[in-house]
């Protein structure tokens, strides 16, 4: 006799993130804590930054972003200022 098999299927159909992140999210996590650890300037460590609440590490890209903002900001203007300053060349 015959034995009937009746495939299994889940009544909830769970991604593989249910288990874990995604890797598009630890990708973008790994490019903060890079970014944080190089441009803080030896402020934090990798492991400081890995272990910090994501709301801190948020506000201290943040801040890295308003200075470098600004920085940039203030370099052109003396750009501008520059460019008027100096004599036409023929």
């Amino acid at each position: 006799m015959r034995r009937l098999v009746i495939p299994f299927v889940a009544a909830l159909r769970l991604d593989w993130t249910f288990f874990g992140l995604t890797s598009k999210y630890k990708l973008a996590t790994e490019g903060h804590i890079h970014d944080l650890a190089f441009h803080s300037k030896g402020a934090f460590s990798y492991t400081e930054i890995r272990n910090m609440p994501v709301f801190i590490r948020t506000f201290h890209i943040d801040r890295l972003n308003k200075y470098f903002k600004k920085q940039n900001e203030e370099h052109e203007k003396a750009m501008r200022k520059s460019r008027v300053k100096s004599p036409k060349r023929r």
